[in-house]
């Protein structure tokens, strides 16, 4: 034996004195797995069929329309509610992005209000609906601007 090793078996003596049984490193458990038999397409080798690839689909670009599964563009058909949103754009000067997004600036929030109350009085969407056409807004939200500019309006002030 080396003086090396001498010296490692003597550490390990003083340290089995010193240590309780309590404290004595304990030696790892070995894990025992379940028995899985292996499927017999792995065993010989077989490849698995391929998945077929998803059917396309329908996608929308923002401003021109729908874009069909194999490529035509289809108009987008506006609605009363779009018409609405059109005309409140034109009297205020907001764009479609500030009157259906999430900035709270006064003018954005005088249109998207005046453009709620008129989708509530002009057409039969309900409130969720209304909510949709705004940035995917709470039928609460809507309820609370139509509200709001309800009051403008029986002040006299719209």
């Amino acid at each position: 034996m080396s003086a090396l090793m001498e010296q490692h078996e003597a550490w390990k003596a003083a340290r089995a004195r010193l240590l309780t049984p309590q404290e004595q490193p304990r030696k790892p458990r070995q894990v025992v797995r379940p028995y899985r038999p292996r499927p017999l397409a792995e065993i010989i080798g077989a490849k698995k069929p391929k998945p077929e690839p998803p059917a396309p689909k329908w996608r929308f670009v923002d401003g021109c329309g729908w874009i069909s599964p194999e490529g035509e563009m289809v108009k987008k058909t506006f609605t009363a509610a779009d018409q609405i949103i059109e005309e409140v754009i034109k009297e205020t000067g907001v764009s479609m992005i500030q009157i259906t997004g999430s900035r709270r600036d006064r003018p954005f929030v005088a249109a998207r209000r005046k453009a709620m109350w008129r989708m509530s009085q002009e057409t039969g969407m309900s409130l969720a609906e209304i909510g949709k056409k705004f940035g995917d807004r709470d039928h609460t939200t809507v309820r609370w601007a139509i509200q709001t500019y309800q009051a403008l309006v029986d002040a006299g002030l719209e």
